[in-house]
C-alpha cells in the first residue's frame, strides 16, 4: 500500500489523511454530532486518540466485531495489521 500511494518515502515519513467521510454520521448509531467530551474522554488507553476522534462507543463496538480473515497477503497483510492496531482484533474468550 506505501509503495502504491507514495505516502511515505525515506525522506517523507509524517502521513496525514483528511477523510471526514470516516466519520459516523446520523444514519448509523454513532452519529458524530452527537458526541460530547465525556465520550471522547482519555482513558490512559492506547486508543485515546482514536476515540478522541470516533468517540469510545465506536471503539467498544469496533472491539466487538467478529472477523474471520482469509489469505492476508500483499495487500491483505497491510490491511490486518491496520486492523489489529485500530482494536479491531482484540482477544476475546470463546462463548
Amino acid at each position: 500500500m506505501k509503495a502504491v500511494t507514495h505516502h511515505t518515502t525515506p525522506l517523507k515519513q509524517f502521513v496525514y489523511f483528511h477523510h471526514t467521510e470516516a466519520l459516523p454520521g446520523s444514519w448509523s448509531g454513532l452519529d458524530n454530532a452527537k458526541l460530547t467530551a465525556a465520550d471522547c474522554a482519555p482513558r490512559n488507553s492506547r486508543y485515546d486518540s482514536q476515540a478522541a476522534v470516533f468517540g469510545w462507543k465506536y471503539q467498544e463496538e469496533l472491539a466487538n466485531q467478529r472477523w474471520f480473515i482469509v489469505g492476508s497477503g500483499a495487500i491483505g497483510c497491510e490491511l490486518l495489521k491496520n486492523l489489529a492496531m485500530m482494536g479491531g482484533l482484540q482477544q476475546r474468550s470463546p462463548k
